[in-house]
């Protein structure tokens, strides 16, 4: 039953969506409906991140604990091999079900600070979008915090995406540090820096050259219509 749910969650995710936007655009008198869905959407998202992030901070100190990803669990369950979930009565660091429990201090605000930066830039390129579908629907597609909007979007996602997953990779490796295990202070220092920050922000900053090169067109046209005007 459990690999039911995720398709009916998305599909009522879906309903919801398209309803919520077409109530929005009917409400505006407008049949922009897919402006309207890409800005309900991007809203949403950009809503979740900032509540992902909460959500994050409170489960990291109250549970105390790190998840791994898959390159550094493998050498997590090496380490652990044989040794099934112990009890967690215990405050000493353990792993479990590839999440490391009770993990040091150093480890979790590493991990925070990591998912803070790449739930910004999640976050920053969302708020853009929506920025842009919004003023889209009030007839001004190139107004410049549009463009303020995708210049800052391209910077997050290019530092907070590669420093976020560098420090998010250190987090998980100074956590596995942590385990009582013979060989666990062993364990490489794994460090990863990603390549898809590169793109996305590329992308976001060649948006905002768009949107700028549209509101100058737009001014010129503008410009050119007062003059043609005053010659009349």
């Amino acid at each position: 039953m459990s690999t039911l749910w995720a398709p009916i969650v998305v599909v009522m995710i879906v309903v919801v969506v398209a309803a919520v936007a077409t109530y929005v655009s009917r409400r505006h008198g407008g049949t922009m409906v897919a402006v309207h869905t890409v800005e309900v959407v991007a809203g949403a998202v950009a809503a979740l991140s900032a509540l992902g992030l909460a959500i994050i901070a409170v489960t990291t100190f109250t549970n105390r604990q790190v998840p791994l990803a898959d390159n550094v669990l493998s050498e997590a369950e090496s380490l652990t091999e044989g040794n099934p979930c112990p009890g967690t009565a215990s405050d000493a660091p353990l792993y479990c079900a590839g999440t490391v429990m009770n993990a040091p201090l150093d480890a979790r605000l590493l991990y925070l600070t990591a998912m803070a930066l790449l739930l910004a830039a999640s976050f920053a390129i969302c708020w853009a979008i929506y920025m842009a579908a919004r003023h889209a629907v009030a007839g001004d597609p190139f107004h410049r915090n549009v463009i303020r909007a995708f210049v800052v979007a391209g910077w997050l996602a290019l530092l907070g995406g590669i420093v976020g997953e560098a420090l998010r990779s250190i987090s998980m490796t100074v956590a596995v540090r942590s385990l009582p295990f013979d060989f666990a202070d062993e364990t490489l220092f794994y460090v990863s820096i990603p390549w898809w920050p590169c793109l996305v922000s590329l992308g976001c900053f060649a948006m905002a050259a768009i949107f700028r090169h549209g509101a100058r067109l737009q001014a010129e046209a503008a410009r050119l219509q007062k003059e043609t005007e005053g010659l009349v």
